[in-house]
């Protein structure tokens, strides 16, 4: 009989032993899960903060304003000056021969 109570002792001993372990590895648990939870948060704060600071810095994704008839052919000319008497511009719409016909002449 003073076996089976020192049985039941040990075995109580060893069950309170365990519980108290466990009761210590679900506060290590959860600690875990916490700080995982706060640098998730930090995460996407940080994510967010990324894509404003992209967004002012990339520019805008726009296509250039197409040059007027009036800009190409002030720009033809600039060309034709600089290269001797001739310019060749090439619009998305059309190319643009021009020619300064004084220059041009000058050089035939």
């Amino acid at each position: 009989m003073l076996s089976e109570v020192e049985d039941a002792t040990r075995l109580t001993s060893a069950v309170l032993l365990r519980r108290q372990q466990t009761f210590q590895f679900m506060g290590q648990v959860r600690s875990i899960v916490e700080a995982a939870k706060q640098a998730i948060e930090e995460s996407r704060k940080l994510l967010a903060v990324n894509e404003a600071l992209l967004a002012a810095i990339r520019p805008a994704q726009t296509a250039p304003v197409p040059l007027t008839d009036l800009q190409l052919d002030e720009l033809a000319v600039l060309i034709s000056k600089s290269r001797g008497g001739h310019a060749f511009v090439w619009n998305a719409h059309r190319p643009l021969p021009i020619f300064d016909s004084k220059q041009s002449s000058a050089i035939q």
